[in-house]
């Protein structure tokens, strides 16, 4: 008997879920937890579930206020949220990145600007003596608005002035290597991937072309994923940590907290597991309010 129901947060592009997360539901179903996809910006009664997971809801750069509102309102309603409306209020803007930089991980080099205009840009690079660059948007997803830029080739920038961007070195290893996944549940590793670009390309998202296979964790790759989430001083329910090896090291691309996509097909075990993490959060907060209700009840 399903005793819990369980929202799957995601966006109006994927009403039904994605592939990946429709893999959790039947894993889900197995723990006894009724799972419920749902709009995040629609206008569902969230007071009928008891609790949320943050799935693809890919779309929430576009109204980033209205999410971290979203998020709030479901603290108020006392809806446990997956991960917590603090680590989205942290991990929404990619300038979390300079944090980690600062604690002392390997990050790949990261400077942050306000747009003014291209030739800014370049004075930047010129800088830190990068003779290509990434920019893109600190709160965005999917290479939105993500560009290439170098002295020689220069794209018509879509950002208004104010803008609040990201500039990173183009680390050729990318387009050659790849980058890697490392899926976390409960800061616990469960599996790992390879993803590699089209030719070309520097996007490794599939919607530019790019493919993905299982790989056991490089070794120094999961001591860094490891030391960075275990610095995280919240409880987190899944994680993914983006990681590239550049000059003889690794290091980190993003961190992902909120909404990433957990290559769930490529692991016969991840879902599974997901789904027991989810349960035991369960079991563990049904145990506690029924304690909370007893001591009420014999005061």
């Amino acid at each position: 008997m399903e005793k819990f129901k369980l929202a799957l947060a995601t966006d109006k592009a994927h009403p039904q879920l994605t592939k990946d997360d429709q893999i959790l539901v039947d894993a889900l179903h197995k723990a006894g937890i009724h799972p419920t996809a749902a709009v995040w910006d629609s206008d569902l009664n969230w007071s009928n579930f008891d609790a949320v997971l943050i799935r693809s809801t890919w779309d929430y750069y576009l109204s980033a206020k209205k999410y971290l509102d979203w998020t709030a309102k479901l603290d108020h309603l006392k809806i446990p949220l997956w991960n917590d409306s603090k680590i989205v209020r942290w991990n929404h803007d990619k300038a979390y990145l300079l944090e980690l930089r600062e604690q002392g991980f390997a990050v790949v080099p990261t400077v942050k600007v306000i747009f003014e205009s291209p030739n800014q840009i370049l004075q930047m690079m010129a800088e830190c003596d990068w003779k290509k660059a990434v920019v893109k948007p600190t709160i965005s997803g999917g290479s939105w608005k993500t560009f290439v830029i170098s002295s020689n080739s220069f794209p018509e920038l879509s950002y208004d002035s104010g803008y609040e961007l990201l500039i990173q070195p183009f680390l050729n290893s990318i387009q050659t290597e790849g980058e890697i996944s490392l899926i976390f549940f409960d800061k616990k590793l469960s599996h790992a991937v390879h993803k590699k670009p089209a030719p070309g390309e520097f996007r490794v998202q599939s919607e530019f072309g790019g493919k993905d296979s299982p790989i056991d964790a490089p070794a120094e790759a999961l001591k860094l994923a490891q030391k960075i989430l275990d610095s995280v001083p919240h409880d987190l329910l899944y994680a993914r940590v983006d990681l590239v090896f550049h000059a003889n090291a690794w290091l980190l691309m993003e961190l992902e907290l909120i909404e990433p996509h957990l290559f769930l097909a490529s692991n016969r075990n991840a879902a599974n597991n997901l789904a027991r993490a989810i349960q035991n959060r369960f079991v563990t907060s049904s145990v506690t309010k029924k304690f909370h209700q007893y001591q009420i009840e014999t005061l």
